[in-house]
């Protein structure tokens, strides 16, 4: 399979029913019967070799594919790149970048529907699905995100639930992200950061990528952007994150450096930035194999730019859209060149 993506390349859209465009939905206990077989999928994956290696009897025999088979391919694909001094890699080049065009395009829709619409009420409710979940990696502007939908008077959550996301699907339990949530947060209308960054590690947006969808099909998925060197440079400065991953246990992730035993080392640049690319493909692949969902990409270091979208998209006011969490120190002295969203 080829699961390389055309940044010029449009998803197919999904038809829209004019007023009912919140596919949030409430947690729905007659959701039983599991479409896969325990365990998840993500407990197959090979952390040593980077592959699925799922029993015979579970194997090739998904139609369409496990998000995890889709990443299979893709990771294969990039593991055969060899290292090189070269940084940025110039491999990884198209995964770097976000897919501005489509997230017009998807802008374009919504002013469409609405311009059509002669109920001003109804005219409104014309904008992506909730709940929105933020598909991208840490340090990466979820904090941003979260500020913002907070800004606009929607609830909103960033509890880096990822622990107890996974041990509900390893019980079987069909809405691991609802069901980790505490009292009104069930009803979070969009979450921004679900990762956990400890121990081995928990990444939803990549281990549970077909239970969050069999659980909120229409949900919105967004991937924000920044230059990957800058992105490395600030993990690798929030509290030793990026050595922290090195004993993380999540599909797509080999830290090349990985000989040192007598002390804790950082995942080198190309380790990550393969890493990185192998998601970005991921998404954009299970969004194009599913497009119930519709994939919001941003670019954090284009400001102006990222406020104007989400403001149109979900009918609110740019000023929410500004800095959060960011590391004083790293960037001390950059801003005058231009302004950084984290």
């Amino acid at each position: 399979k080829n699961h390389s993506n055309d940044l010029n390349q449009t998803t197919t859209t999904v038809n829209v029913t004019k007023g009912s465009l919140s596919s949030q939905q409430p947690l729905d206990d007659e959701k039983t019967t599991s479409p896969w077989p325990l365990p998840p999928s993500y407990k197959f994956w090979n952390h040593d070799k980077q592959t699925l290696e799922l029993p015979a009897n579970r194997s090739g025999i998904h139609d369409p594919p496990l998000s995890l088979e889709i990443l299979n391919d893709i990771v294969g694909e990039l593991m055969e790149i060899t290292y090189n001094d070269t940084e940025p890699f110039p491999e990884f080049e198209n995964c770097f970048q976000p897919n501005t065009h489509r997230t017009r395009d998807l802008v374009t829709k919504y002013r469409q529907l609405r311009n059509q619409e002669t109920n001003a009420s109804l005219s409104a409710s014309f904008r992506p699905s909730y709940p929105v979940l933020n598909m991208g990696f840490p340090k990466c502007g979820s904090s941003t995100l979260w500020e913002f939908f907070k800004c606009t008077g929607l609830f909103a959550s960033h509890n880096q639930q990822g622990f107890e996301m996974l041990d509900l699907a390893d019980k079987g339990n069909l809405q691991p992200l609802g069901r980790s949530m505490r009292g009104r947060a069930q009803k979070a209308q969009g979450h921004f950061q679900m990762d956990s960054n400890f121990g081995k590690c928990a990444f939803p947006q990549i281990q549970l990528l077909d239970e969050l969808h069999y659980e909120y099909p229409n949900a919105t998925f967004v991937l924000n952007f920044r230059p990957i060197m800058d992105w490395i440079k600030s993990a690798k400065s929030h509290h030793g994150m990026a050595s922290r991953w090195q004993d993380c246990r999540v599909p797509g992730l080999k830290c090349s450096n990985m000989v040192n035993t007598t002390k804790r080392i950082a995942c080198d640049n190309f380790g990550i930035q393969r890493w990185w690319c192998s998601h970005v493909r991921h998404i954009r692949s299970f969004v194009k194999q599913y497009p119930s969902h519709e994939l919001i990409e941003l670019d954090l270091y284009n400001a102006t730019e990222s406020a104007a979208v989400l403001a149109d998209l979900f009918q609110a006011n740019a000023s929410c859209w500004g800095h959060a969490n960011e590391n004083k120190k790293i960037h001390k002295g950059e801003g005058k060149r231009r302004k950084r969203v984290f």
